[in-house]
């Protein structure tokens, strides 16, 4: 027992009056949650990628994604205010092992960006 929850092995219950897993979603946000958007924003041109200080970053979210979708009752959802495009393009370069898990176990993103009106004049009602 750990905080109310029911621990055995890698799995986690959850205490009693809490959903079942097949009536839990969990949203994950990427954009500076699990990614580190505003420091690559800020990493110099000219430097190259990453690299190794994001290992550790990726070795993390690589256990706590497999331990979140061991359950596939569970409904996982990411978040993100970059396009689609562009967050296929970062994953796939600096954490290509969590890009890996999120193709296999086929987890949706919504792009906040790729589902936006193009201007507040595109809003209904306006």
């Amino acid at each position: 027992m750990l905080n109310g929850y029911q621990v055995s092995g890698p799995m986690i219950s959850a205490p009693r009056g809490f959903p079942p897993p097949r009536q839990t979603v969990v949203i994950l946000d990427f954009d500076d949650t699990l990614f580190p958007s505003t420091a690559l924003a800020a990493w110099p041109p000219a430097a190259p990628a990453f690299g190794r200080e994001i290992l550790p970053l990726q070795k993390a979210l690589v256990r706590f994604l497999r331990l979140l979708l061991a359950d596939s009752r569970r409904k996982v959802l990411l978040v993100s205010n970059g396009s689609a495009l562009w967050f296929r393009a970062a994953m796939s370069l600096h954490l290509p092992k969590v890009w890996a898990i999120m193709r296999d176990y086929h987890v949706p993103l919504l792009s906040a960006r790729d589902s936006a009106p193009a201007s507040v004049a595109d809003l209904p009602g306006c």
